[in-house]
């Protein structure tokens, strides 16, 4: 389908954003290699049985790494940034709360890409002196290949910048959903408390450490079906 007629109306827009879930579950990706290859390579593994998977990487021998630049993470941007931009349309009829949930839940998805990117190809911003590429930004959808001539990486710093402002505004537009109870609405989607989650983890990876600390401590504080006592970051004093 071309996209006029995929993104004619909420149904459709809907299904772009259940594309761009499904794509985090390649195999590449979270379905299998993004969760296990760091351990793999770090040694933190053996291989007991031996079926042929991962003996390169245990050995790390070139070329056999992450393998999620041309995979997963750009094409769950690419359906992304369709919600997105869709979501700003007016002439497609959709609730307000809608909307805006689609567009928090594509920004979260953006950022949680973008980062991802950023890990396997990227320093981090007190590392990048020595190679300060970052990654290939992408804020719209690429509907043709002329979308994608001039395509360079940015600088680890813009990279991050980029990644943080999404989650922002993921959290600001979360918040501005008028539901009974938005922030556990969707337990299986991406809601503010999700967000707040991975900014904390951005902000630690950027360096920002009391950021970090502020936005898990937010996301601890906003899902109000915990225990009693709610669940506080821990303190030097008494984290052991």
């Amino acid at each position: 389908l071309v996209p006029e007629t995929a993104l004619a109306d909420s149904a459709g827009v809907q299904s772009v954003l259940a594309s761009a879930y499904r794509r985090l579950h390649q195999f590449e990706y979270y379905g299998r290699d993004f969760m296990l290859l760091g351990d793999v390579m770090a040694d933190n593994v053996k291989i007991a049985v031996n079926t042929g998977r991962y003996t390169t990487q245990i050995n790390n021998q070139i070329f056999s790494h992450y393998g999620i630049w041309g995979g997963g993470p750009y094409a769950s941007i690419n359906d992304a940034n369709y919600v997105i931009e869709s979501a700003a349309d007016t002439k497609i009829r959709m609730s307000d709360n809608l909307r805006r949930r689609l567009k928090a839940e594509a920004l979260f998805i953006r950022a949680l890409c973008h980062h991802d990117l950023l890990r396997v190809y990227a320093y981090e911003p007190a590392n990048a002196s020595g190679f300060n590429s970052g990654i290939v930004l992408r804020d719209k959808p690429t509907k043709g290949v002329s979308d994608t001539e001039g395509a360079v990486r940015a600088s680890v710093a813009d990279s991050y910048a980029f990644v943080i402002k999404d989650l922002e505004e993921a959290i600001a537009t979360f918040n501005s959903i008028t539901l009974t109870n938005p922030n556990v609405s969707f337990p299986t989607r991406a809601n503010v408390g999700a967000a707040q989650a991975l900014l904390a983890r951005v902000y630690l990876y950027a360096g920002r450490f009391a950021d970090a600390a502020d936005a898990a401590d937010a996301a601890l504080n906003t899902i109000d079906n915990q225990a009693t006592p709610r669940a506080v970051l821990s303190t030097s004093a008494n984290h052991v």
